[in-house]
């Protein structure tokens, strides 16, 4: 299968395993470091389970994926190592035939010399036919006859006449033999040249293989390293999920203690949407909301300092608190931030998710803020936690925050930005919006 560069791969994977990390911190102060906390939201910790094993099928996928690819890559390996058997093999039997090249040649090359040296003594015996042959042809006819039988020296002649002959016949058969061993030995050291040349190539491909090999032995390494990584990420993630459970279900007991003990200390006693200190009542306007049961004093202000814009009014769904730019703007209550970013109408924005003594959840919405909010989805805040800074972001004429509280039963954050949630009037229900 095509292989993706495996660095690439690698550090890809890895920074998506940092990426998926993160620390639930649910711890709670003493009660008299804290005001009436809100329960925590049995939604807001099933949606980050729900995360939670979102990221588990995350890392699920990326283990199938790798394990796939080091199968690949182990099959791979499997497939040169046998190809790489069959290249040695075949250098050996082209080493073999080079071998028998060489003991045929020596052989031939042996055969050639004992050709030689017969032929040598064959020249030889041959020279002295001729010179006897010459010696008998300077000896005048008649004087042959006067020292000899004629028979006996037409005998001897014929005789020399049939060396010189056989002789001259046995030398043209070993010149044409050893013509032919000459042959045999050129076309051996040509066979031989063929196969060595042969041989280098087969030894390349040996090398290039053992290379690849080398490379794939690597990759495999790595990816199992990686699948070890991936392994533990899922078993921290199992634990994170286990100790999230737990973690949720103590702050919920103790958040319940503590609300308990403040009602029985009568630190807080509710207004039941009764205005009082020149607060404004329920106007009524199509996107109002109404009933909310909120301890005095629950809610802490969102500037420490700034202005009053703009009043909740059936025209505008929020209030604006003007300011400088950068001013930090705080969490009105203990919470869950549900969400966080960045709207054309809303500029840079953050939801946070309260829950009243009463159980009733109430989400507050800051609006144009300059930068992103300083917290993540997900995250826990305390009451007075820096969120967000003051700015004029989306559809903003104006440095200021606008602040909505807002009843999600519509399942929207906003109200008159484009939603359909019902709002409440801010200045109801917190007794200081500005510090």
């Amino acid at each position: 299968m095509p292989q993706m560069s495996l660095f690439k791969k690698f550090i890809h994977i890895t920074m998506a395993i940092i990426l998926t990390c993160s620390t639930i911190n649910l711890s709670l102060s003493p009660l008299q470091s804290i005001t009436v906390t809100a329960q925590s939201p049995l939604s807001t910790f099933e949606q980050r389970k729900t995360d939670i094993k979102a990221k588990q099928a995350e890392i699920d996928q990326q283990l199938k994926d790798v394990n796939v690819d080091f199968e690949s890559t182990t099959n791979r390996k499997s497939t040169l190592a046998a190809e790489r058997k069959a290249r040695e093999e075949e250098v050996n039997k082209i080493k073999t035939s080079i071998e028998i090249i060489d003991v045929l040649s020596k052989k031939i090359q042996g055969q050639i010399e004992e050709y030689k040296k017969e032929l040598q003594g064959l020249e030889n015996t041959q020279a002295e036919i001729y010179n006897e042959l010459w010696i008998d042809s300077r000896i005048p006819f008649l004087a042959k006859l006067l020292n000899r039988n004629i028979i006996e020296s037409f005998e001897a002649g014929k005789k020399l006449k049939n060396l010189e002959d056989e002789a001259s016949k046995i030398t043209e058969e070993i010149r044409s033999k050893n013509q032919q061993l000459e042959e045999q030995l050129a076309e051996q050291i040509k066979l031989k040249s063929q196969w060595q040349a042969a041989q280098a190539i087969v030894d390349t491909k040996v090398f290039g293989l053992n290379n690849l090999i080398e490379q794939v032995q690597n990759d495999e390494s790595k990816y199992a390293q990686l699948m070890k990584a991936l392994t533990d990420q899922k078993k921290a993630r199992d634990i994170e999920l286990e100790k999230a459970g737990i973690d949720y279900k103590k702050l919920e007991e103790e958040i319940t203690t503590k609300n308990q003990e403040a009602q029985k200390a009568g630190l807080y006693q509710p207004n039941n949407l009764v205005p009082n200190n020149n607060k404004p009542g329920y106007i009524g306007c199509w996107n109002e909301a109404n009933n909310l049961n909120v301890p005095r004093g629950f809610f802490g202000p969102i500037v420490s300092k700034g202005t009053y814009n703009q009043p909740f009014h059936c025209g505008h769904d929020g209030l604006d608190i003007g300011g400088n730019w950068g001013e930090p703007l705080f969490a009105l209550a203990d919470g869950i931030v549900v969400q966080t970013g960045y709207d054309y109408a809303a500029g840079n924005h953050i939801v946070i998710e309260m829950t009243l003594p009463s159980g009733q959840k109430v989400y507050s919405h800051y609006l144009h803020m300059l930068t992103p909010s300083l917290v993540r989805s997900g995250d826990f805040v305390r009451k007075g936690q820096p969120v967000g800074k003051l700015g004029s972001t989306g559809n903003s004429s104006g440095r200021h925050v606008h602040l909505m509280l807002i009843d999600t039963s519509s399942g929207n954050y906003f109200c008159s930005y484009g939603g359909n949630a019902k709002c409440y009037n801010p200045a109801r229900f917190i007794d200081n919006v500005i510090g």
